[in-house]
């Protein structure tokens, strides 16, 4: 697909497909399953170069999808953060337990 070929109307199109899956995602993690991107990327991507290939005044009426996008795509990064760090909290208490376990075993057979 040639980005240059693209229309506003399928950009914004494409814009708010990207924005569904990322919607979808973040729900997806807040739920607790596993989140997979495959795809976003290049969509986006070829979006974005169609976009710019626009002359000035038909790029500007994609300025609003693209915003919200962008916003989108923040609020997935936080919620993958947060998921991240909850994660790595969860393996750190289970390395504590595994430890202290350790140590009481040691000291009942010494």
């Amino acid at each position: 697909m040639m980005t240059e070929d693209l229309k506003p109307v399928e950009l914004k199109a494409r814009l708010a497909e990207a924005s569904a899956t990322i919607d979808v995602a973040r729900r997806a993690l807040n739920d607790g399953k596993v989140v997979s991107l495959d795809g976003l990327e290049a969509h986006v991507d070829i979006t974005c170069k169609g976009i710019i290939a626009l002359p000035k005044a038909e790029s500007e009426v994609l300025q609003p999808p693209m915003l919200a996008l962008i916003d989108g795509l923040e609020q997935l990064s936080g919620a993958l953060g947060q998921d991240h760090r909850e994660t790595q909290d969860a393996l750190n208490t289970l390395n504590d337990r595994q430890r202290a376990q350790s140590a009481y075993a040691k000291n009942s057979r010494g």
